[in-house]
């Protein structure tokens, strides 16, 4: 309600912003309305797919989860594997998280 009175157009950060509270709160509704104005302004935008898809995840709706992948795809909208870095001895290794040894 707040985003419809604003004096302005909301860009994407408001409902980039509003798409986090929703997954916070597991509130489907908002999450949806959010993804959806998110993805009308910035179609590529990896985040908005994702925080949609844990929404749905939370709530145990696989094939709605499944839709969203498949969505990515369709647009080859692609989610970069997480990285991180540790230090042993002096040496700093780096790992991926779709790496499996």
């Amino acid at each position: 309600n707040l985003i419809e009175r604003m004096p302005y157009k909301p860009h994407a950060a408001i409902f980039g912003s509003l798409l986090g509270a929703a997954r916070i709160h597991k509130n489907v509704e908002v999450a949806e309305f959010a993804a959806k104005n998110f993805l009308s302004i910035d179609p590529s935008n990896v985040a908005a797919y994702v925080q949609l898809a844990n929404v749905y995840a939370v709530k145990n709706r696989w094939d709605d989860v499944s839709r969203i992948w498949q969505g990515m795809k369709a647009n080859k909208v692609v989610k970069i594997p997480g990285c991180s870095w540790i230090e042993i001895k002096s040496i700093v290794h780096e790992f991926r998280s779709s790496e499996i040894e």
